[in-house]
């Protein structure tokens, strides 16, 4: 079964976005689309090695709308690398 994990790194951002109980509301459906096809997202940064895609989750309630970067390693398991607060152009 596929592991979904968050990188320490992402805390100082989750804290400036309000922490985990404000975005917890947008956590829930990107773990489950992470969870059933993450390979169907965007990928942003690519290499041999290394790939970063990401998805966007809408804004609910004062959550704003986020933008989740993340890796699949080898085993098929992800690591959220980032999280940012969406701004479209």
């Amino acid at each position: 079964m596929r592991e979904l994990t968050i990188d320490p790194r992402c805390e100082p951002e989750v804290e400036l976005l309000g922490g985990w109980r404000l975005l917890d509301l947008a956590w829930l459906p990107v773990s489950d689309a992470l969870m059933r096809n993450p390979y169907g997202c965007k990928i942003v940064e690519c290499d041999f090695f290394y790939q970063i895609r990401y998805i966007v989750s809408e804004s609910i309630g004062k959550c704003p709308a986020l933008v989740w970067s993340f890796s699949i390693d080898a085993n098929k398991n992800i690591t959220i690398e980032d999280i940012q607060k969406y701004d479209p152009y």
